[in-house]
């Protein structure tokens, strides 16, 4: 498989700010990426399918899978059907979502195949649905925010206007 004995390779969310941090490991050979895939991206400009990742010997390697929308591997759009191989720290654009495609995953000896809770890798699947809620949920291979990611950004108080009294 791919890696240098860290664990399986992953995605961590960095766009939109809401969803930023989240993690999906790559277990298997293939993920569907998409509204109805395996990693589950709800953002309507997402298509049911849009993408595949697929897991071999020689690396982790994405197509397009005929998106509306096309996807995006280091800002350059992907030709459907023409798979290309991803690196460490790769930035992958589904729609309004980038994900940033991370080699290997830090990795707890006997955790492999299961989540967190206990649930099997290989059958879980985790949905988007609220991104205000994104940041809150638990998903399968979930490590924690990136430390190479920055923050999402933080809202900012508008600056009120002055009230003035007329003839003050």
């Amino acid at each position: 498989m791919v890696g240098n004995g860290g664990g399986p390779p992953y995605l961590v969310a960095a766009v939109p700010p809401q969803l930023a941090g989240t993690t999906w490991e790559l277990t298997r050979a293939s993920h569907i990426v998409g509204r109805l895939g395996d990693i589950r991206l709800a953002p309507s400009d997402v298509s049911k399918r849009h993408a595949e990742l697929r897991l071999g010997s020689d690396g982790v390697w994405l197509s397009d899978l005929g998106s509306r929308n096309g996807v995006l591997h280091n800002g350059r759009r992907l030709d459907p059907g023409r798979p290309v191989r991803l690196s460490e720290g790769d930035h992958l654009h589904f729609g309004s979502v980038q994900l940033v495609f991370r080699s290997n995953a830090p990795q707890a000896p006997g955790a492999a195949g299961r989540t967190p809770h206990g649930h099997d890798r290989e059958h879980d699947t985790s949905t988007v649905t609220d991104l205000g809620d994104a940041r809150r949920r638990r998903f399968a291979g979930r490590h924690g925010p990136d430390p190479d990611l920055p923050p999402p950004p933080r809202a900012t108080p508008r600056p009120r206007p002055s009230r003035t009294t007329p003839g003050a």
